[in-house]
C-alpha cells in the first residue's frame, strides 16, 4: 500500500478509506458471484429458502440465481474499477475521478442503503452499510480540497 499513498495525509486517509470500501465490496461480489443463492437475510425477509421456491418453480430458482450471480459480478466490477481509479487518477489528484467517485459512490450507496433497511431493518448489515457509507463521506469530504 505504501506505493499508492502521497505525500498528502488527507488525500491519505481518503485512499485508505476508499481501499477499505471497495475491498469489501469486492468481498460481498465473491460471496454473491460465487454461491448465486438466497442468503440467511434473503430468507428471512421472504420467509422461503431455495427449496420452497424451487418447489413453486424451478425455473424461478434458476432465474434468481443468476440474478443473484450477475449483482455479485457487478459488485466485483465496481470493486475493482474503483481500486483502479484510486489507484491511477485519484493519487494523482485528477479532478474526475474525485468527481466519478462521488457521483458512482452516491448512486451506489444511497439505493443500497434504502434496499438493504427494507430487507434487514436495523441488522448487522445495514449498520455496516452506515459505517461504510459514513466513511465514504468523510473519504470525500476531506479529499475535496486536494483537488478543487
Amino acid at each position: 500500500m505504501g506505493k499508492i499513498l502521497t505525500d498528502s495525509k488527507r488525500l491519505n486517509i481518503a485512499i485508505i478509506l476508499g481501499f477499505i470500501i471497495y475491498v469489501y465490496i469486492i468481498f460481498m461480489g465473491i460471496i454473491y458471484a460465487s454461491l448465486g443463492t438466497f442468503l440467511p437475510y434473503h430468507i428471512a425477509f421472504t420467509g422461503k429458502t431455495e427449496s420452497d421456491v424451487k418447489a413453486y418453480s424451478s425455473e424461478l430458482m434458476i432465474l434468481i440465481s443468476i440474478l443473484i450471480r450477475l449483482l455479485g459480478f457487478q459488485f466485483i466490477n465496481t470493486g475493482i474499477t474503483g481500486l483502479f481509479i484510486l489507484y491511477f487518477a485519484f493519487r494523482k489528484r485528477e479532478k474526475w475521478s474525485w468527481i466519478s467517485i462521488l457521483i458512482t459512490g452516491c448512486i451506489g450507496f444511497i439505493p443500497n442503503m434504502i434496499l438493504t433497511y427494507t430487507v434487514l431493518g436495523l441488522g448487522i448489515m445495514y449498520l455496516l452499510m452506515i459505517i461504510l457509507f459514513i466513511f465514504f463521506l468523510i473519504a470525500a469530504s476531506i479529499s475535496y480540497k486536494e483537488f478543487f
